[in-house]
């Protein structure tokens, strides 16, 4: 589900990977993803050390031209508030540039950040986006509809699930997060609402309050109203959310966003599902979240990226570029698992209150109670091609498997997957280097190609040379299948990438590691409190001395940024590894290794023993934290 803190140790789930790629649907994407009025709410926070609330609501106009590397147009029109000391009008930006890549990602202008700031997001089922700014010093969430032509108050029938943030009062320090829901009738009304909630104002404790007779109106473009009167018996301070929002809903009527046009606030609704939440909230999706953690020790974040939700099985592999308050152009990729499944009704209150609806394609979960956030979820487009197919979403950490999204870095093994590829599996079996051609299979990254060592129908292994820059630019990526050139990839790069490498293999459960007699670690051979053990990962990014990748790795390479190893006891709690060794797997190509000693002190569970999660945490000189794989421990 969420993820709010760096350290926060997840329920790890040990099942093996199953593959959630998408079905065949349609083309890679192209700019004209996005053509014509779109319907946005904007809600951000101007960072360190200003923190003032920014929020807009009004159309992004989309000229729908261009390519990946040639920016289509966009207008602005519309109307946005800020709050430095009193409520000022925002100074929009009324032009700007965007680009989509072939996966539906998306990078655009920020046209409320006075041009210095991007935002970064995607486009996915029925056409909405969602994007936030990570690059920047803004903290934010845009959520964009495309309009209709001939929506009615009958568009808007049935049982939704909403939730919202606000900043009341344009404050960072006076939060609120609700959920509720509403029952259309098609004509106009609501209904009477049963809210759930908290606010800084009432402490940050829950509280439930009551509406009567709430209103909308809705026109055939798709944009209207959301009439809310205040909730009975409570006072101006300690409502959880009054009066009217603008409202945008998507053609179908499956989704609606919302907020006030003179205040800091976001509502999302998804239509309720009536059975089968447990399976239908499955396959790829972008996500992007607004958090502000209120107390001392909290701060304003925000993030961008993808969750592979893999339902048979209850896992959740996502990724996430984070970017906290105060340290802007330091943002990373970070990279984790997590155990989750909502109820059959769609929803469910294990972290906050999530809801999944609209036939499964969105979702979105809130917060509260010191920990207030929105968080949205888009279901990405499913891709088809002819001929070798590479999915615009299906390059991904060959050791983690995490979300496309994620960024690739010099040196790292990826897995890359798609269709007609070659018609038989064959694996590098011959003395190293692996070579740049496997069973007349190439992978062309930025022009160079790259070693690989696994080639099938539907899969591809391969490593990333190091001439790729890792300098947060867009490399393409390409398979020639016998002389036949599939479609072009775009991966965003970046310095490293780290992911653990399991047993099985999938990114989740045990992870590839050894004790110094080079037996594996396992739950029945579990690696002890002082002992020096040895893990194999991808991604950790250049070396010294230089190599050249799927070569032999010399005796001894050193990483060019240090990494940390961190254990997570039965209780949740850190602690350090001493690491002994950091670099290239002497003799071994494309794969590197990082020897530590199990710290002593964990608390283990009554048995004595506890599979402890490994963060792999290099922020101090790089740009990737990932925390999946665990290491069994025995007193």
């Amino acid at each position: 589900m969420r993820t709010h803190t760096l350290r926060r140790i997840s329920p790890i789930c040990f099942a093996i990977l199953a593959a959630a790629l998408p079905g065949a649907a349609q083309a890679p994407l192209t700019n004209a993803a996005l053509k014509g009025a779109y319907f946005v709410r904007y809600l951000g926070v101007n960072g360190y050390p200003n923190d003032f609330p920014v929020s807009f609501a009004g159309t992004l106009t989309f000229d729908g031209t261009g390519t990946a590397s040639t920016p289509g147009n966009f207008t602005v029109s519309g109307s946005g508030v800020t709050f430095s000391g009193s409520s000022q009008a925002v100074p929009l930006t009324t032009t700007g540039t965007y680009t989509i890549l072939s996966s539906g990602e998306v990078s655009m202008v920020n046209p409320f950040s006075q041009g210095n700031a991007t935002l970064y997001g995607g486009v996915g089922a029925n056409g909405v986006f969602i994007a936030s700014s990570t690059e920047s010093g803004y903290l934010d969430l845009i959520v964009g509809i495309p309009p209709s032509t001939s929506a009615t108050k009958a568009t808007l029938t049935g049982t939704y699930h909403v939730g919202g943030i606000e900043f009341a009062g344009g404050s960072v320090s006076n939060m609120r997060n609700l959920n509720f829901d509403v029952a259309a009738d098609g004509n106009g009304n609501l209904g009477n609402l049963s809210l759930s909630g908290s606010s800084s104002s009432l402490n940050d404790a829950t509280a439930t309050q009551t509406i009567s007779g709430a209103t909308y109106t809705l026109v055939a473009a798709g944009s209207g109203t959301m009439t809310l009167p205040a909730p009975t018996g409570v006072t101006t301070a300690n409502q959880l959310i009054s009066g009217t929002k603008n409202l945008y809903v998507s053609p179908d009527g499956s989704f609606f966003i919302a907020g006030s046009p003179t205040g800091w606030d976001m509502q999302i609704g998804v239509k309720a599902i009536g059975s089968g939440g447990a399976t239908i909230f499955n396959g790829l999706y972008y996500a992007a979240t607004l958090e502000n953690v209120t107390g001392a020790n909290g701060g304003i974040d925000a993030w961008y990226g993808a969750s592979n939700e893999v339902s048979a099985s209850q896992l959740e592999l996502y990724h996430e570029r984070f970017n906290t308050d105060g340290y802007a152009g330091l943002a990373y990729d970070y990279t984790y698992d997590d155990s989750f499944a909502p109820d059959a009704n769609g929803t469910s209150t294990v972290f906050g209150y999530f809801a999944v609806g609209g036939n499964g394609n969105f979702a979105f979960n809130t917060g509260g109670q010191g920990d207030y956030f929105l968080e949205v979820w888009v279901k990405t487009p499913s891709f088809s091609g002819s001929g070798p197919f590479l999915l615009p979403t299906g390059v991904v950490n060959a050791a983690s498997n995490a979300p496309f999204t994620a960024q690739i870095s010099p040196g790292e093994v990826i897995t890359l997957y798609g269709t007609g590829f070659t018609s038989i599996q064959q694996v590098q079996t011959a003395a190293l280097p692996f070579p740049p051609t496997l069973g007349g299979v190439q992978v062309m990254i930025n022009g160079t190609a790259a070693p690989i060592y696994v080639v099938s129908p539907t899969q591809i292994n391969a490593v990333v040379p190091y001439s790729i820059a890792g300098d947060g630019s867009l490399a393409s990526i390409q398979v020639i299948a016998n002389g036949t050139p599939s479609n072009t990839v775009q991966s965003y790069t970046g310095l490293t990438s780290a992911g653990v490498f399991t047993v099985p293999a999938g990114g989740v459960g045990s992870g590839a590691i050894l004790h110094a007699d080079y037996s594996l670690v396992s739950s029945t051979s579990p690696a002890k409190a002082n002992e020096t053990v040895q893990l194999f990962l991808t991604g950790l990014g250049a070396v010294t001395p230089s190599v050249t990748a799927g070569t032999a790795a010399p005796a001894t390479t050193t990483l060019s940024a240090p990494v940390e190893i961190w254990l997570y006891d039965a209780n949740g709690a850190p602690s350090q590894a001493t690491v002994t060794y950091q670099g290239l797997a002497p003799g071994l190509g494309g794969l590197y290794q990082v020897n530590f000693t199990v710290p002593s002190g964990m608390t283990l569970n009554s048995s004595g023993a506890t599979s402890c999660a490994i963060e792999i945490d290099m922020l101090d000189q790089a740009d990737s934290d990932n925390i999946q794989a665990v290491i069994p421990v025995s007193h």
